[in-house]
């Protein structure tokens, strides 16, 4: 019989550590993003909790930011992609396909 997941309760401060929760959100689904990041913090205040912003603005304070949509760490997709493959990306792809195709960096 396989072992079942340990229950958060009863996680040690070793796992609770190791837990972290990823997603990458356009600015349209920003709302949808917030709202996992502030239900993981209520379910498991100890996960590390990380936006990829697919088109965040230019010049945004991404630390102040995160904070205040209640993420640990907030990445800009140029953040991890070069400028001129993000701007080929970017012209390839639907704002969706390119959250797909940007979710693997993660």
């Amino acid at each position: 019989m396989p072992d079942l997941p340990v229950p958060l309760s009863g996680r040690t401060e070793r796992d609770k550590a190791r837990i972290a929760i990823a997603t990458v959100a356009t600015t349209s689904y920003l709302h949808w993003a917030v709202a996992l990041a502030h239900s993981a913090a209520a379910v498991c205040p100890d996960a590390e909790r990380a936006l990829l912003w697919v088109d965040a603005p230019a010049g945004a304070e991404l630390e102040d930011t995160a904070t205040r949509l209640g993420f640990n760490r907030l990445m800009a997709a140029q953040d991890l992609v070069a400028a001129e493959a993000l701007a080929g990306m970017k012209a390839r792809y639907s704002p969706r396909e390119l959250c797909f195709a940007l979710k693997p960096l993660l």
